[in-house]
């Protein structure tokens, strides 16, 4: 087994074994959360090598059909549900066929702690632990306060002198790039999702469980 596919199905396991309940507060605002609708599937212009950027931290499997690319905050409910109950039966029904790319979308208006959750999995990827990091955010939405993510950075035996200097840093860099992509990509809420087929169409996906009707099983 390559490494690809280790990083594939750590992330596929730890997504699968969370049994976590997120509790959200009722009085949250969430208006900029996607709500999926398959009808507002389209074709946009915007190449695959835009949408998976220069950050190789953020990517996962192979990419023989399509890449699936998607734009989230770590803060958001919607992503939550689609980290724990849409991506991993996704990610083992076409593991090896496509590639996955997570790119931070911090809705920084009313999401106050999606910013430093977005820097923490990033500065965690200067150190190989991205998505590590990435497992943590997910399985504890409720707790992405400043004084938790030191503590999951330390049970990710990181280096926190560095992680804390990349993150006003390095990862601070990524996450620029991260979201100017978003924008330009006219990503407005969150998560949201595109798939990138190898005839060079780009899907912009109402839906991310109609990457079926785009890939073979």
């Amino acid at each position: 087994m390559n490494k690809r596919d280790m990083c594939v199905l750590l992330f596929v396991a730890c997504v699968v074994g969370t049994t976590l309940y997120v509790a959200i507060n009722q009085t949250r605002s969430i208006s900029n959360s996607a709500k999926f609708n398959p009808e507002r599937s389209k074709v946009v212009h915007i190449s695959e090598s835009q949408l998976i950027g220069a950050n190789p931290m953020e990517r996962i499997g192979d990419g023989q059909q399509g890449t699936l690319v998607e734009f989230a905050d770590y803060q958001c409910p919607p992503c939550g549900n689609a980290y724990r109950n849409i991506l991993p039966s996704i990610l083992q029904h076409y593991h090896g066929k496509i590639k996955f790319v997570f790119r931070n979308f911090p809705l920084t208006n009313i999401h106050c702690y999606a910013k430093g959750a977005a820097l923490a999995s990033l500065a965690a990827g200067m150190q190989g632990k991205f998505w590590q990091m990435h497992n943590l955010l997910y399985s504890n939405q409720d707790q992405l306060d400043p004084k938790s993510i030191e503590k999951y950075a330390a049970e990710l035996n990181l280096n926190l002198p560095k992680f804390n200097h990349d993150i006003v840093g390095k990862a601070a860099n990524l996450l620029a790039l991260d979201v100017s992509q978003g924008n330009r990509s006219e990503v407005n809420a969150t998560p949201t999702f595109f798939l990138c087929l190898r005839n060079n169409k780009v899907i912009k996906l109402g839906d991310p469980t109609q990457i079926k009707n785009y890939l073979h099983s």
